[in-house]
């Protein structure tokens, strides 16, 4: 389930200096796009993954699912983990057991029965959270992010393919590679994402190693994260039943709440006009979403709208099968 990873790792702490330059040279015969030299800085990549040495420092950063498997659309099971980071250690012939992970992304790819757009529609307003709108050409929503107010916690949902092949149109070789049991289908990517040391340490109370993101309990944590964070989002589509209104105002309300599950697609685009002007504060728009919150707490409605309760499944059978 991991995806794209950061680990840092002081040089001084495996090497003596005459074993860094030794590490530096070969290292850079196995770099492709290398630059600099072993007295100083080095930055390249073997395979996907980029390095660079800054100061007396190791950056290594990339997608540990690419590194494996050449694409990220099959999520890595925790022994596929293993096997990455084992394979990190080879490769660039150094002990990890000293990394530092400092950025992390965590979360399956989702096979759906209908237009991604369809699904991104739904995703409301959390409460402490940012969001963020990425619409097509044709207005489809295309990608839909969250934040934490301090910046280190992230939530991204996107259609993978469109990512894919927007990559491919960008890439000199404009070359993409889809997975056979993915191609012609509708596919969301869903990821949890720490981008900061400090979060990390945050969340787990420690720091965390390159070794750690295939211990069964730490594996663990992520999962719950992820879940959390997941349905702590408000989701749209709901069924509002407005025969339940007893007087005008409770009709008005109910009839307005009926409109923004009946048309998320419409609401998302006047939110984000009205956030693109500057008509409204962040503090006025944070109020309203409130007040839609709990008028939504005092109306009856429908347990799920049908796409969730699709996509919860499918999230919850992902996210079981890939701790093995």
């Amino acid at each position: 389930m991991f995806d794209n990873i950061r680990l840092i790792l002081d040089l001084n702490d495996v090497f003596s200096y005459d074993q860094k330059y030794q590490w530096k040279s070969e290292i850079m015969k196995k770099c492709k796009d290398v630059s600099g030299n072993p007295e100083n800085f080095i930055s390249g990549h073997i395979k996907n993954i980029k390095l660079s040495t800054p100061g007396n420092k190791l950056v290594i950063f990339g997608s540990i699912a690419k590194f494996l498997y050449g694409e990220n659309c099959t999520p890595l099971k925790r022994v596929d983990v293993e096997k990455a980071i084992l394979k990190l250690k080879e490769k660039f012939e150094i002990d990890l057991s000293k990394s530092k992970l400092t950025y992390v992304e965590f979360g399956p790819s989702i096979i759906v029965n209908e237009n991604p757009g369809k699904y991104l529609n739904l995703f409301g307003w959390p409460p402490g959270l940012k969001k963020y709108i990425v619409s097509s050409h044709t207005k489809e929503i295309s990608t839909v992010t969250y934040e934490s107010e301090t910046g280190y916690q992230e939530f991204i949902l996107y259609n993978k393919l469109k990512e894919m092949e927007d990559k491919g149109l960008r890439s000199k070789k404009n070359e993409i590679k889809i997975p056979k049991d993915y191609i012609g289908k509708n596919v969301i990517r869903i990821e949890y994402k720490i981008k900061t040391s400090s979060g990390i340490l945050d969340r787990f109370g420690r720091v965390l190693t390159a070794h750690d993101l295939y211990n069964e309990s730490i594996y663990n944590v992520f999962q719950k994260m992820f879940l959390d964070f997941y349905n702590s989002i408000e989701k749209n589509g709901r069924t509002i039943y407005i025969n339940n209104s007893k007087t005008p105002k409770q009709f008005v309300e109910n009839f307005y709440e009926r409109q923004r599950h009946l048309h998320p697609d419409e609401f998302n685009e006047y939110n984000q006009e009205v956030i693109e002007s500057g008509i409204m504060k962040s503090k006025d728009l944070s109020f309203i979403r409130s007040k839609d919150r709990k008028r939504s707490q005092d109306i009856q409605i429908s347990n799920t709208a049908p796409l969730i309760v699709e996509l919860d499944m499918k999230i919850n059978k992902a996210i079981a099968i890939n701790n093995d």
